[in-house]
């Protein structure tokens, strides 16, 4: 069964795990190679245990590695909220020389 978003919170009041989770994803290698750079917006619906019970992504880059590393860098990561706490983030990958 979906959960279902009960406790959302506008996206300002999580800047700061916007940062956190942004340093840990890794650049996927093909996209720096390519020069590639992109965007990725998702909710995160968060379980009983803090885990994920839903990621929903509302923006996806064409480029499908940024949403893998996206969705890779999320998959273990624990949340300090409450069950079904709606958690919108969004990810941007820059390189540095462009």
């Amino acid at each position: 069964m979906a959960a279902t978003p009960t406790n959302a919170v506008p996206s300002d009041a999580f800047s700061s795990l916007n940062q956190t989770l942004q340093n840990r994803i890794r650049y996927p290698v093909r996209a720096a190679a390519m020069g590639w750079q992109g965007l990725v917006s998702v909710r995160v619906i968060v379980d009983s245990q803090g885990g994920i019970a839903q990621l929903i992504f509302t923006h996806k880059d064409p480029h499908d590695d940024f949403n893998r590393a996206v969705s890779d860098a999320l998959r273990d990561w624990q949340f300090d909220y409450p069950e079904g706490s709606d958690i919108p983030l969004t990810f941007r990958f820059i390189l540095a020389d462009k």
